[in-house]
C-alpha cells in the first residue's frame, strides 16, 4: 500500500525548520551544507508558508472535486425526490386512441423539484410544460349544450366557478367543479393522424352545463396532438 505524505503545517514546519537548521528564522546562520531530502523539505515548507496554509496536493484536490460532485448530484436528486414526495397533482386529460374514440380520465403531474420560484424553495414542475400562446376568460351560460366537436387546439381549461360536463364517444361523462384542470388537445389536427378510421365523431367530445354557469380560463398551448397520450406531463 503506498502512503501519501500530507504537507506539514505552516506552524509545522516553522518548527521543524528552526530545530533542523534547514532553514533558520534568523537567515545569518543558515547552514552551508544541505542534503537533498533537506532541500526538499525546504522547498515544501516555503510553499506551504507563501501559500498561507493552501497544502492540498493536486491530487488531493481532484479527489475532493469528485467528491463534491458526487455530493451535488446526491443532493440534487434528493431535492427532485423530495419535491415529488408531497406534490398530488391531478388534472383531467380527454385524449384520443388510435381507433378514433375520445377518452377521458384522470391523472396526475409528476416531476417535481424544489426549488425558488419566486424566492423560498417550493416544488415547481417547468420541465416539458409547453408553450402558453393565448389566454382566454370565458363563462358557458345555464343549460348549455355543445354537440360533438374538436377543441380549438391544445389547452388547459381551469374551472375557476360553477361546473360543466363532458361526453366522449366511449361512452364516458364527467362533470368537472371549481378548481378541476382539463388538458386536452383533441383539434381538428387529430383527423389527420387518425386518417379514415370510420368512427363517426372520430376525436370529437360534446360538453354543456346544467344549472349552474361555468365560468372558465382556458390557456391554449404550442403543442401537437398525440394520440393513445392519456399522461402527458
Amino acid at each position: 500500500m503506498r502512503t501519501l505524505n500530507v504537507l506539514p503545517t505552516t506552524k509545522a514546519c516553522s518548527e521543524r525548520l528552526q530545530a533542523s537548521r534547514i532553514f533558520p528564522l534568523n537567515h545569518s546562520d543558515t547552514p552551508r551544507r544541505n542534503s537533498k531530502v533537506s532541500r526538499r523539505q525546504h522547498s515544501y515548507c516555503k510553499r506551504s508558508v507563501s501559500f498561507s496554509g493552501f497544502e492540498a496536493s493536486r491530487r488531493g484536490f481532484a479527489k475532493a472535486l469528485v467528491g463534491f460532485s458526487s455530493m451535488w448530484m446526491q443532493t440534487s436528486s434528493a431535492a427532485r425526490a423530495g419535491g415529488d414526495e408531497d406534490v398530488d397533482f391531478k388534472y383531467w386529460r380527454l385524449w384520443v386512441s388510435t381507433d378514433g374514440h375520445t377518452h377521458i380520465s384522470q391523472t396526475s403531474i409528476s416531476d417535481f423539484e424544489m426549488k425558488g420560484y419566486s424566492k423560498a424553495p417550493q416544488a415547481v414542475r417547468e420541465r416539458g410544460i409547453p408553450e402558453p400562446v393565448k389566454t382566454v376568460f370565458t363563462q358557458l351560460p345555464r343549460a348549455f349544450d355543445n354537440p360533438w366537436h374538436y377543441c380549438p387546439t391544445s389547452q388547459f381549461v381551469f374551472v375557476t366557478k360553477g361546473s360543466w360536463w363532458i361526453q366522449t364517444t366511449d361512452g364516458t361523462r364527467v362533470t368537472l367543479g371549481t378548481n378541476d384542470l382539463l388538458y386536452q388537445d383533441n383539434s381538428e389536427a387529430v383527423a389527420e393522424l387518425l386518417g379514415d378510421v370510420g368512427l363517426e365523431n372520430a376525436g370529437k367530445h360534446a360538453s354543456g352545463t346544467d344549472d349552474d354557469l361555468c365560468q372558465q380560463v382556458i390557456v391554449q398551448v404550442k403543442r401537437d396532438p398525440v394520440l393513445n397520450e392519456n399522461k402527458p406531463f
